[in-house]
């Protein structure tokens, strides 16, 4: 596995933050080291010089080490690579051997679905439209507690419409696993959690309850819920909801911050 500069910067991120907000770092504390995946790959829709094709990029950071192996299998598989090939499948792999998978699936995907739509005389469905560029890089952020936050910031073009959108997982490093909404709140949450991350947005929004807050284009169809998407920072958590999640498309991604000490009775951690 390939070692890049910026890991280095993100490692001495984390430790900058953990001298200035005085408190020993999880990555000193537990003496963890990273690896850095790097993988990039093009690949033609048919067997011609003018023919669409795919480009997938991936930067991908992982734990080192055997004790933290069980745990970055279950990052691995939580859906940090879409679409999420790798839980279809209880084979053992390592994270270099989870990423070459996931590329050589994708590519076929890519050929079997749309090889179909194009031909070389079709003005159906444009040349141009089947180009598809995948691109995904990841960062460390020092999370609650012995919480590490692994962060994917994913790119994804079809012809000339990219979507933007990034998937977190939460590793506890102490226990070896990962973090689930029901491991950070107690029984009967949803309501209370509901609620606080409602008066985040409107405060965010500039609007006063849910009906003003549908009239702005959030939660427009659906009940106010708390995503399994979320960031559980030191301070606050922060619900991350996708591209048309909760929103029109236009509004892009959607993140909502809820200081812990707004609903510091519903937090079991």
């Amino acid at each position: 596995m390939r070692k890049v500069p910026i890991l280095f910067a993100i490692l001495s991120a984390i430790m900058l933050c953990a001298v200035s907000c005085k408190h020993t770092s999880v990555v000193e504390k537990l003496g963890l080291k990273f690896d850095t995946i790097h993988v990039e790959a093009t690949t033609q829709l048919v067997d011609s010089g003018n023919s669409p094709q795919c480009s997938v990029s991936i930067d991908m950071i992982t734990v080192q080490g055997d004790k933290y192996r069980a745990l970055t299998d279950s990052l691995l598989r939580s859906g940090v690579l879409q679409p999420d090939y790798l839980s279809q499948t209880s084979h053992s792999f390592t994270p270099r051997e989870a990423v070459d998978t996931f590329m050589k699936r994708y590519a076929s995907d890519y050929r079997e679905f749309y090889s179909g739509l194009y031909t070389a005389d079709s003005t159906s469905v444009p040349a141009s439209d089947l180009n598809i560029q995948y691109q995904l890089t990841t960062e460390i952020q020092e999370g609650r507690g012995d919480v590490l936050c692994h962060l994917s910031h994913v790119m994804k073009r079809e012809g000339t419409v990219g979507t933007y959108y990034t998937l977190v997982s939460n590793m506890d490093m102490s226990q070896g696993k990962l973090v689930h909404l029901q491991d950070v709140f107690v029984p009967g949450y949803t309501n209370a959690l509901n609620q606080a991350i409602q008066n985040r947005l409107e405060d965010k929004v500039g609007v006063k309850g849910l009906a003003q807050l549908r009239d702005a284009g959030y939660f427009v169809s659906t009940d106010v819920y708390a995503t399994n998407n979320f960031i559980l920072g030191r301070d606050h958590i922060t619900f991350i909801y996708v591209p048309s999640e909760i929103a029109d498309r236009a509004k892009g991604e959607v993140a909502i911050d809820v200081k812990y000490s707004t609903i510091k009775g519903i937090l079991s951690i």
